[in-house]
């Protein structure tokens, strides 16, 4: 091991960082070498929650001269079966999201937030509307089911530009795309709490309506139809509002 670097490792490959670069990238890294854990002090982190993608992402923001060519940059990300474009690159900022997010890399985060504002004002124009509508992909959902997982992230900010996107087109975020599989409590729960805010942007309260009939039918035949999450769902509707 040459002197002064660090050997980080997921899925059986490895990459190596300068020591001094990762402690002042990282708040994780810096506190480590700081306490003296063992991982420090034998110069070698293994992390099994990440895929070889996630922390190639990571290395190639603090040394992209030493990554550009590294095969598992090439890899997408893992476990998704997706044609659109789009959707692949929001899936593959998020999954440096949550590295970020576990490394408390601040600029990374940072930088995250920046792509991710530009994926989803690209997404949101009246034409990309029209096109993913149209080829019937699945981003939609696909931001939704994100935004549970990032709305659990100790840095707040990427969670922060999800709502924000969410309360400006709640009638694509917020419908139920997803298929009975996907289904999981604190989806449902952030459904709900974005469905009742007075604060969502919508032409009329018909699309509420529609969009809480939706989701009741969807989970008619699954254990998500209890009396508390109809009422909830029911609790959304403002009758005095619809046309």
């Amino acid at each position: 091991m040459a002197s002064g670097l660090i050997t980080l490792i997921a899925e059986n490959q490895s990459f190596q960082v300068p020591r001094d670069v990762l402690a002042k990238s990282s708040l994780y890294f810096h506190a480590a070498f700081e306490s003296g854990m063992a991982e420090s002090k034998t110069s070698q982190f293994s992390f099994p929650n990440f895929t070889a993608h996630q922390l190639a992402m990571v290395v190639q923001f603090l040394r992209p001269e030493m990554t550009a060519q590294n095969d598992a940059l090439n890899i997408r990300t893992s476990g998704f079966n997706n044609s659109c474009p789009e959707t692949l690159k929001i899936l593959e900022v998020l999954d440096l999201v949550d590295a970020a997010d576990y490394f408390q890399m601040p600029e990374l985060i940072q930088a995250c937030v920046q792509r991710t504002s530009h994926f989803m004002d690209e997404l949101f124009q009246p034409k990309s509307i029209r096109l993913h509508e149209s080829h019937n992909c699945d981003i939609f959902s696909t931001i939704l089911k994100e935004f549970v997982k990032v709305s659990q992230c100790e840095n707040s900010r990427v969670s922060k530009l999800f709502s924000e996107y969410t309360i400006k087109y709640p009638h694509f975020i917020l419908r139920p795309c997803l298929s009975d599989s996907n289904l999981q409590r604190p989806l449902i729960n952030l459904v709900i709490s974005y469905l009742s805010r007075s604060i969502i942007c919508i032409p009329d309260e018909d699309i509420i309506l529609n969009i809480v009939l939706s989701w009741l039918q969807l989970l008619e035949s699954t254990q998500f139809y209890t009396d508390d999450i109809i009422q909830c769902f029911l609790q959304c509707i403002r009758p005095g509002l619809l046309s």
